[in-house]
């Protein structure tokens, strides 16, 4: 049937310009582009590609035609013509690469041979996930990633796509229309699955942005609160200094040295402000500190903290304060369910690096889990739930994050950079 080769062949050539489109979005940000309507510049790329190729059946003319096709939708794109020659050969040489593999992976190819339009399907499957590799690969940075379990059902499809494309080649012996039907079919769903991929993880990372954001509001609300409590316990100082200062007189003039030393205590007891364990002057991440540092001594037996950072360090910074939150819920989780119930927090800042180090005590069961490479579920409201956030936040800074266990401790240490600020 030559107009279901014709169809087919036309149906692959657009999962192969989507394909396409994936790259120049990976290379160039949209901001780049001067055109709004881009689909309309890959659709005459898709027919006039094919229709060469339909009408000359020359290597020449294709090499040619697909090498044109690209310069003309990178032409919108503010950039150098050298970039887009760069750019459009990179893309023309990994999918004639793809061509070329899958081809003769499958069959031993002549010059010349004729070969049925399944195998130009299966090309533009593999060509869709290698580009939708490749684009998260180089922008690792900017990724939006699902959940594992999720990423490897998605990818179940381009596999199984291949192995009912590979058993109507070797059992359809014709292209009709039942055989035309299930090729088109498998590739809409691939081009379907790609994009339900980015839709979910975009909608995932916004989540996940909000429960940040939430976090944040959080951290802003506890410490409003603990400044408006001490303001006032300090007018109330302010208020009774006078009678305070009386007592404290009569007790000097009669020598009462061991009553007046016994109340200087009692003053400063009250001054302090119980709820308040970190005064860095980082608000953002003081209210994180306090509002874990309070749970954290009301269940555990021994908190043991240091802070040596400058004041103003991370004014609106999320990350790092996202990532302090993290660590601290699930450290303070893990270390209540120990016998030993310790806690370490140690926050430092020299020369432009904030350096982060969480240790807790843990169960056996749990330090022997956490070594695994993924966490099931049990761990999971351990070490396990948290770490994978901050995995991605520490990734998202290029910051650097490291996990160790020994003698029934969890040792987490994390490394932000901060180049523009000093210590």
């Amino acid at each position: 049937m030559e107009l279901a080769n014709i169809i087919l062949g036309l149906s692959s050539n657009a999962v192969r310009f989507y394909s396409i489109s994936i790259l120049v979005k990976t290379f160039f940000a949209r901001e780049e582009c001067r055109r709004k309507h881009m689909w309309i510049l890959y659709a005459a790329g898709c027919l006039g590609t094919r229709l060469l190729y339909e009408l000359f059946h020359s290597p020449p003319v294709n090499i040619f035609s697909n090498l044109t096709a690209l310069l003309v939708i990178l032409a919108p794109y503010r950039a150098r013509v050298s970039k887009k020659l760069l750019i459009a050969s990179l893309i023309y040489f990994i999918h004639a690469s793809v061509d070329l593999l899958v081809t003769f992976a499958l069959v031993k190819y002549t010059f010349g041979q004729y070969l049925s339009p399944i195998y130009d399907c299966m090309i533009g499957i593999v060509l869709l996930f290698l580009c939708q590799i490749i684009k998260r690969t180089l922008i690792r940075q900017q990724e939006k990633d699902l959940p594992v379990f999720y990423s490897l059902v998605l990818n179940l499809v381009p596999i199984i796509s291949l192995g009912c494309l590979l058993f109507l080649l070797y059992t359809a012996f014709h292209l009709n229309s039942a055989v035309l039907t299930v090729s088109c079919s498998l590739l809409a769903i691939n081009v379907i699955v790609i994009y339900l991929y980015d839709a979910l993880a975009s909608f995932y990372t916004s989540r996940q942005e909000k429960e940040m954001l939430a976090q944040m509001v959080d951290a802003y609300t506890r410490q409003l609160d603990l400044i408006n409590e001490s303001q006032r316990q300090v007018r109330s100082l302010q208020h009774d200094l006078k009678h305070h200062l009386i007592e404290l007189a009569a007790m000097a003039r009669q020598g009462q040295t061991e009553k007046l030393l016994a109340y200087i205590p009692q003053m400063e007891a009250f001054m302090l402000n119980p709820k308040e364990h970190a005064a860095t002057g980082n608000q953002e991440l003081d209210g994180i500190l306090n509002y874990y540092l309070g749970r954290a001594k009301a269940l555990l037996s021994q908190v043991d903290t240091r802070f040596q950072i400058p004041e103003n360090l991370l004014r609106g910074d999320f990350t790092a304060c996202v990532v302090l939150g993290n660590l601290l819920e699930n450290a303070i989780r893990a270390s209540a369910a120990s016998p030993e119930k310790y806690l370490e927090v140690s926050l430092s800042f020299q020369q432009g690096v904030l350096r982060m180090r969480i240790v807790n005590s843990c169960t056996e069961d749990s330090q022997k889990a956490v070594k695994r490479p993924r966490f099931p579920e049990s761990v999971s409201q351990t070490h396990g739930f948290g770490l994978e956030n901050v995995r991605k936040a520490v990734r998202a800074k290029n910051g650097e994050f490291q996990t160790s266990t020994s003698e029934n401790r969890f040792r987490v240490d994390v490394i932000l950079y901060f180049p523009d600020r000093s210590s």
